[in-house]
């Protein structure tokens, strides 16, 4: 396994990484007016991840609804871990015509 070249001292880390991607949607009531979603982003190396849940409503053809979150974890050094205290929680109203 590669290292970076770093100070004698310096944490050495790994230049390779290993990541699992996970993707998943389902489709409720009438195939398009309620999605749930999740995206995970996980890593095998440093042992940390990336969530990313949804839901989406259409209430008419015009309106949509959409609430999330961006939510890190991980121990402080590792590369989502870092950005722990940046997770967060968001809602969005959409109109289209």
């Amino acid at each position: 396994m590669e290292y970076l070249k770093a100070p004698s001292d310096a944490l050495k880390m790994s230049f390779y990484r290993n990541w699992i991607t996970v993707d998943l949607t389902k489709e409720l009531m009438a195939q398009n007016q309620l999605v749930l979603s999740l995206f995970v982003f996980y890593s095998l190396s440093e042992n940390d991840c990336y969530f990313r849940p949804r839901v989406t409503y259409d209430f008419t053809d015009n309106w949509k609804i959409q609430i999330g979150g961006n939510i890190f974890a991980g121990k402080q050094e590792t590369f989502f871990g870092q950005f722990e205290e940046n997770s967060n929680v968001y809602a969005a109203v959409r109109y289209s015509f």
